[in-house]
């Protein structure tokens, strides 16, 4: 039977899209679950630092909310604007649903106009709804 070959000491290195699954055992606890919005918020900051979108989501709707973090909506807007830089339609639609409401920011109907028709490009059927009205309203 073959050896297996002993793991290196460095961490794998993963993937920016790799699924939750491929989660290093060292970020996770003794049973294997991740478990407390600490575990949570740790894991999240890990795939983020890997630019990993949906985590970047998450982490701007943990801001943005105010779960897990204090709510800061410029905070959240910063990591929407990462999401939504890689094609993350969510990421998209929130920013620029900050910036038609003026939420730690000012109002700014054209970069929401904009954040919207980047999300409508890609079929969300929201963003497309949202740019009819913007255009409508004038």
């Amino acid at each position: 039977m073959p050896q297996r070959s002993r793991r290196r000491k460095n961490r794998p290195r993963l993937h920016p899209t790799a699924p939750a699954a491929a989660v290093p055992k060292s970020f996770l606890p003794p049973d294997g679950m991740p478990t407390g919005l600490e575990t949570i918020r740790r894991l999240w900051r890990a795939f983020c630092r890997r630019r990993h979108a949906e985590s970047q989501f998450l982490c701007g709707q943990m801001y943005r909310r105010g779960v897990g973090a204090e709510a800061s909506d410029k905070t959240a807007l910063s990591w929407y604007k990462k999401a939504a830089g890689q094609g993350h339609i969510g990421g998209q639609m929130a920013c620029g649903s900050i910036y038609e409401e003026g939420r730690g920011t000012a109002v700014d109907l054209k970069r929401a106009l904009n954040w919207y028709e980047r999300a409508a490009k890609q079929g969300c059927v929201d963003a497309q709804l949202k740019c009819g009205y913007m255009y409508h309203g004038g």
